[in-house]
């Protein structure tokens, strides 16, 4: 996701893809100066030179930095940042992801009890992607100088394996129907596919690892590459 670009994004990490309607553009998490090179690159791409939008410029930087840094602090896996829901209608949200180990629980059985611990306002949900609580909210945010509507939701969905969780948070400072944006983003986390697991390498008699033919890493990246997103084009978009 490293230039936005029409149509639907598939953003992969080496242990799931997600499918992100619209035109959205990717933040390299590594670390500041690759998240503020990208960031400077969105705002010209979005902005332009005009020398009468430098103060939009200036905030949506800053605001973007902070955003940047809030997840690269977090240890947060991926940062999308959606530009257009439709060619020509902007629809502006983040969307952050991270894996969590599980809290400590005394019956670690009940699955779906230790779900709605972690957000006990949410709503429990059986989806394709697994079994996963949300919850959302329709606040207020202050960017500058102004009070403007935003929608936020959060999600822990269970991993396959069962022993952690991934969560996900999306802020969308749009005024509309909060309930639609909540249908929106659960089609959104209902869209991950999880990779299957890589089994490690079994040692040789000498205690070497053996390498697997064709295999370098989960998802088929390079070890330690950055996470890789292909744009596409689905039929009628």
């Amino acid at each position: 996701m490293s230039a936005p670009s029409p149509g639907a994004v598939t953003a992969r990490t080496d242990r799931m893809s997600i499918v992100l309607p619209g035109t959205w553009a990717g933040i390299p998490l590594d670390d500041e100066k690759s998240s503020d090179a990208a960031i400077s690159t969105l705002i010209r791409q979005r902005v332009g030179r005009d020398d009468r939008l430098v103060t939009v410029r200036r905030d949506a930087r800053d605001r973007l930095r902070e955003v940047a840094r809030e997840a690269r602090e977090a240890g947060v896996a991926q940062l999308a940042l959606s530009l257009e829901i439709l060619p020509g209608v902007p629809f502006p949200a983040s969307f952050v992801t991270e894996y969590r180990a599980w809290p400590r629980a005394e019956d670690a059985t009940d699955v779906g009890a230790r779900l709605r611990a972690l957000l006990p306002e949410g709503e429990l949900m059986e989806l394709e992607s697994g079994l996963a609580v949300r919850t959302w909210a329709a606040t207020t945010i202050r960017p500058g100088t102004q009070d403007i509507p935003d929608v936020k939701l959060e999600y822990f969905v269970v991993v396959p394996r069962g022993d952690e969780l991934l969560h996900l948070v999306a802020d969308v400072p749009v005024d509309c129907d909060a309930e639609l944006v909540a249908t929106l983003f659960d089609a959104i986390v209902d869209s991950i596919r999880w990779y299957p697991e890589v089994p490690a390498p079994a040692a040789e008699p000498d205690g070497a690892p053996r390498a697997e033919p064709g295999v370098l890493a989960r998802g088929g990246a390079e070890p330690g590459a950055a996470a890789e997103a292909d744009v596409t084009e689905r039929d009628g978009q």
